[in-house]
């Protein structure tokens, strides 16, 4: 009798593939995934039944980690062979709800240490435009009031910038403010501009009694202060404290 030529079917290699890293996620949360298989993960909410892992690969080849991914911006998201609307909108969801939630946990004490202030600032600034600049406002007990962007994609400052500023101040009731901006090219000195600015923008809100405590650049996770640069003298709300090594054994 003559064997049945007939293909068996192949077994499916990714069948409960999406259960098992559920169980995984259920078990031990991130900490033993790859970059990828986090990815993979969050686009089973947007992506129903199609194999995820080669969107999540396309994801990380464009932006370089997971860290770049959740912080890029919607229209960049969605150059991505295999991302929609619907996937971009789910990423930048979950990472603003993160960001909007550490925030708001940062800010819900007085903000009084440097340490903090760049913690609050490089938060701020995770996926923010390029030549972006905000003012973090705080009441008289230095509590977070809000933080408005003054300019975005632009190397030039409105003319009326300081009355802008003394404006935002009034209406929010700010006793204390930060200037912050971002540099793009991870140059973390201030330019002869942001020096004349700050110089201005401390004398000016002076005379009304708000107190710029200090002028911060941000790029990536880090912070740089020049208020006392800028003002050639100590004036900082927030100084630096030094650290004191161990003498070497």
């Amino acid at each position: 009798m003559a064997k049945s030529t007939e293909a068996k079917p192949k077994k499916n290699v990714h069948e409960g593939h999406r259960e098992r890293l559920r169980t995984r996620y259920k078990r031990c949360g991130f900490d033993d995934f790859a970059e990828h298989e986090v990815l993979e993960l969050l686009l089973f909410y947007s992506i129903p039944r199609a194999d995820t892992n080669p969107i999540a690969h396309n994801l990380l080849d464009h932006f370089g980690s997971l860290y770049a991914v959740m912080n890029a911006s919607f229209d960049a998201l969605c150059e991505v062979e295999g991302v929609g609307p619907s996937s971009a909108s789910l990423i930048r969801t979950v990472a603003d709800a993160a960001r909007a939630a550490k925030l708001k946990e940062l800010g819900s004490e007085p903000l009084v240490t440097a340490d903090r202030l760049h913690l609050f600032a490089t938060e701020w600034f995770l996926g923010a435009a390029p030549r972006t600049a905000a003012l973090l406002m705080l009441d008289k007990n230095r509590r977070v009031i809000t933080v408005r962007k003054l300019a975005e994609d632009t190397l030039r400052l409105p003319e009326e910038y300081h009355e802008m500023l003394l404006h935002l101040c009034q209406q929010m009731e700010a006793k204390y403010v930060v200037l912050m901006h971002n540099h793009v090219d991870g140059i973390m000195e201030p330019s002869g501009e942001d020096i004349i600015l700050t110089r201005e923008v401390f004398t000016y809100l002076a005379d009304f009694g708000i107190t710029l405590l200090e002028h911060v650049i941000v790029h990536d996770l880090d912070c740089v202060q020049f208020l006392d640069l800028a003002m050639r003298r100590e004036v900082s709300g927030f100084p630096l404290r030094e650290t004191k090594l161990p003498p070497m054994i």
